[in-house]
């Protein structure tokens, strides 16, 4: 298998840190696997620019950040006196990933080419900005995920993290600890399976670590004591070890990790691991206050002494001492009561320690052989996919194809099949994924419904997703294969019928007869004829919307803000209980942005209409402005119905250019405002999202709440009043103007966009259908 390993690797000083790194790839190697280290080194977390503020002006921080400088000062020029080299011990000993990774968006949005992933060991379950990434929650769902030896370095954690350790555990396949308070941790978070393993350092024996570090199988026995400290607060009796070493004629060897200075000692002259291991294995004695310090004194039979960490770390100290215990060393960590001396000339049981060393060894190595090979029953597992739609999907005809395609293609990229059933057949659509049913005239016809559940038992399909939540096509699934999961989505507001709707209908719609739709347009007019036929036509929503919800396991909207529309459509009666929300995913892949490519350009994209688009109200919008702006032009992309009649608007306002169906991306590119007026039925707005991704800052009518989970205004775009064209120009001449808050507001979109990355909603369908699919096998 091809395992990738997330764990902390990029210390400059620690050496427990490699060796553990070290040790769990080349025990997998062994074991004829093929394991490679994420090298994940994140940003420094900031804070907020007031929170920054505030502390750079406390003159703690000052003093504070006058001592960082210079440790780090200190820390470069001890480096360049005592090169550790681990740098060139990663390269020579370790598989490491291609590339560095900063942040977990980052390990998000690559394609991971692996069978399994592990986290581990080491303490990376500390509480951290960064705990997201160390738990895995980049890992595809039906990837494998495992825990091994992680450490939360403490036995109590703060509230907001126990609160969240329920969810984070979700979906592993198997975790392992390298404390027992660890585990305790995870089995009160409800993860029953957590257990206690050994640290990968111990997976491999002496041997092993002489032999492929140092290149002999021997180090025999020198006249030195080794001394090893990490910078944690400790307790050190100095003088004992100092009397202990001239009593016996032995020269200490010192280890320190930077910033650590002892009275009247120097550290040892090679501080590079092959010294390190050399010096334990070849040491009269050792003293040490690091975890793995302990570890390889054991490895090595080298008499030692654990000094216990204090104050604020003494937490730190679980690892250690459940290690201790399960070798019945327990007394060889210092408390005060026996001297040094005493502790480092008793002699130990090797010959049971390495009897208790190979019990421990052996049940971890089964944790990890049995986390490898045997999946769990209710572990995800990548579902048939099938998407049902009215016609057939191709990306040319509209935002629901286009987001139908997308979804297809991550899906297949995990590991699903995917096919589309649609009820018509549309040009071009023609793919190895479309099939039609046979009666193109009518949806629910028994021909239709024979096929559908044959086509469904055929294609062994999982997961069943109606694209067309507005309309009753629905089709009945036979008793056999009620266990199929059936998510209903609605692309639309959920309140799609509007005041203006029969006014829209009757001035546009070519459906009826001139004369027939004025007589209906000037009876819609009427008060009271308008408000009930509104009332018909939204009581037959509401009963649809109904009817959809009992037939599916989940009704699916673009946006949880749509709850509130949902709800005043309903009046008085409930909403349905499942009902939940994804947002749609950004259309480009993200790239860095060159904004020397960004020009004086306004850009519309989308469909050439005046009822629910309304491009002709950002054209009114241009015409205020294109006068006091002769360097600025308005690209218009895309066809429609209102095309030309959106011309002939234009036809003496300057600077706008109509472009037909293209592809908007070079647009974007060069385009530095994005326009948008659509009315309260749109349901999304994806070009404002491809905007974001491409640094192009939108502008939009406030018509619909689910602007507001892409645009935050001012910051990310701007939110207009809705129908207010005089705001719309003064808020959208401002961001012509001012060069500066456009980059600024271009560079938030960019980072937020980010939020509607292809692989982070495809993650949220999957982990929706994973988790109706245990439900339904529980209840069966």
């Amino acid at each position: 298998m091809k395992i990738g390993i997330i764990t902390f690797w990029d210390s400059s000083d620690n050496y427990g840190q490699i060796m553990q790194c070290f040790a769990l790839q080349h025990y997998l190697r062994l074991q004829g696997h093929r394991p490679f280290l994420i090298r994940f080194s994140p940003a420094p977390h900031r804070d907020g620019r007031l929170k920054r503020l505030a502390r750079i002006l406390r003159p703690s921080h000052v003093i504070s950040y006058i001592a960082y400088r210079r440790a780090l000062r200190a820390g470069a020029a001890f480096d360049a006196k005592h090169p550790r080299a681990f740098g060139a011990f990663r390269e020579r000993h370790l598989v490491l990933s291609e590339r560095i990774y900063r942040s977990l968006e980052e390990l998000r949005r690559e394609r991971w080419d692996a069978d399994a992933l592990i986290c581990g060991s080491d303490q990376i379950w500390s509480p951290s900005p960064n705990i997201d990434s160390y738990f895995l929650r980049f890992a595809p769902i039906t990837m494998p995920k495992i825990a091994y030896a992680t450490s939360f370095g403490r036995s109590v954690l703060p509230e907001p993290y126990a609160a969240r350790l329920t969810s984070l555990l979700k979906g592993f396949r198997a975790v392992g600890l390298r404390e027992t308070e660890g585990a305790v941790l995870c089995r009160e978070a409800g993860y029953a399976r957590a257990e206690l393993v050994c640290d990968p350092t111990l997976l491999l024996d002496r041997a092993y670590y002489l032999r492929t570090i140092l290149g002999k199988e021997e180090a025999a026995t020198g006249d030195h004591g080794f001394f090893y400290l990490i910078n944690w607060p400790t307790q050190i009796p100095l003088d004992e070890i100092r009397r202990h070493a001239a009593q016996h004629g032995q020269p200490i060897r010192f280890f320190p990790a930077h910033g650590l200075e002892l009275d009247g000692t120097e550290p040892y002259g090679d501080l590079t691991i092959e010294a390190w291991l050399e010096s334990i294995a070849s040491a009269r004695w050792v003293v040490t206050n690091s975890f793995h310090g302990t570890v390889f004194a054991i490895l090595q039979h080298r008499p030692f002494v654990t000094l216990p960490l204090c104050g604020s770390s003494e937490s730190m100290n679980g690892r250690i001492r459940t290690l201790l215990e399960r070798l019945g060393l327990a007394d060889r960590m210092y408390t005060g009561e026996r001297p040094i001396d005493e502790l480092l000339t008793s002699p130990i049981d090797w010959d049971e320690t390495d009897r208790l060393l190979a019990e421990f060894r052996a049940s971890s190595e089964r944790f990890l052989a049995d986390a490898l090979t045997e999946r769990r029953p209710d572990e995800p597992t990548a579902p048939t996919v099938c998407f049902r739609s009215n016609g057939g999907i191709n990306h040319d005809f509209g935002g629901l194809d286009r987001v139908t395609e997308l979804l297809a293609d991550y899906f297949a990229s995990r590991g699903c099949k995917v096919y589309y059933l649609s009820h018509t057949r549309r040009p071009g659509t023609s793919n190895d994924r479309q099939y039609y049913l046979p009666d193109a005239a009518r949806v629910r016809t028994p021909a239709n419904i024979a096929y559908f559940n044959d086509f469904v038992r055929s294609k062994k399909v999982d997961l069943l997703i109606d694209q067309e939540g507005n309309v009753d096509n629905r089709l009945p699934l036979a008793p056999d294969l009620t266990h199929i999961v059936r998510l209903t989505v609605l692309h639309f507001n959920p309140n799609y019928i509007t005041e203006n709707h029969f006014r829209h209908k009757f001035t546009t719609s070519g459906h009826l007869p001139r004369p027939i739709r004025r007589v209906c347009a000037a009876l819609f007019e009427l008060a009271p004829v308008r408000r009930r036929g509104l009332k018909l036509l939204r009581d037959r929503l509401v009963r649809n919307y109904i009817a959809q919800c009992n037939d599916c396991d989940q009704f699916v909207m673009l946006s949880d803000r749509f709850r509130r529309e949902l709800s005043a459509l309903f009046g008085e009666r409930p909403l349905p209980e499942n009902i939940c929300a994804i947002n749609n995913p950004a259309t480009f892949a993200f790239r860095e942005i060159d904004f020397a490519k960004k020009k004086k350009r306004l850009l519309y994209v989308g469909r050439l209409e005046r009822n629910q688009k309304r491009v002709d109200l950002i054209v009114e919008v241009w015409k205020k402005l294109a006068a006091e702006f002769p360097d600025w032009e308005l690209d218009i992309v895309g066809g429609g119905p209102d095309e030309e009649a959106l011309k002939r608007q234009a036809q003496h306002i300057r600077g706008v250019r109509f472009h037909g169906i293209r592809n908007p991306a070079p647009f974007y590119e060069e385009a530095s405002v994005c326009c948008f007026a659509s009315s309260a039925i749109e349901g999304w707005g994806m070009v404002l999202v491809e905007a974001q991704a491409m640094g192009c800052v939108p502008i939009a009518f406030d018509t619909y709440s689910a602007l507001h989970d892409i645009i935050e205004d001012e910051a990310t775009g701007c939110l207009v009043a809705n129908d207010d064209l005089q705001e719309y120009a003064l808020r959208l001449a401002r961001l012509m103007r001012d060069e500066p808050l456009r980059r600024a507001m271009a560079e938030r979109s960019i980072r937020a966009a980010e939020r509607f990355r292809l692989d982070l909603i495809g993650e949220q369908w999957l982990t929706l259908f994973d988790t109706i699919r245990r439900t339904k096998d529980t209840r069966s």
